[in-house]
């Protein structure tokens, strides 16, 4: 809820900004491929169902010990907060209109860098 401050994005978009002005960098965010890097070589708008990324949120606690709240709270939590990060008047989350799309909701973490690897090799 912070980073939806207008003051807020604008400080963390000026510092990722200067980040990057120091070389190469890879970074991610709701808005990295529209907002802080319209102009970046590669852009890939990665996304996922509310249900796979509750079910991936979930395993993940589970295997860290974390106190567990149930699935649909979780899947309820991912859901608003995409609504908010779309909705918001500064940076909204959409995708960039040059960036690849790939759903990992069926995938694994290593078919996602795969994929990934592929698309900027291609580059």
């Amino acid at each position: 809820m912070v980073s939806s401050i207008p003051a807020v994005r604008r400080a963390l978009v000026a510092r990722q900004q200067t980040i990057a002005a120091e070389g190469c960098v890879v970074m991610e965010g709701r808005d990295i491929g529209t907002r802080v890097f319209p102009n970046a070589e590669v852009k890939i708008y990665l996304d996922a169902t509310s249900d796979a990324r509750a079910e991936r949120r979930y395993l993940e606690d589970q295997s860290r010990g974390i106190a567990l709240g149930s699935f649909d709270q979780m899947k309820s939590e991912i859901e608003d907060r995409d609504e908010r990060d779309k909705t918001r008047a500064d940076s909204p989350l959409i995708q960039a209109s040059d960036a690849v799309y790939i759903d990992s909701s069926g995938m694994t973490i290593d078919e996602v860098v795969d994929q990934i690897m592929k698309i900027v090799e291609s580059k």
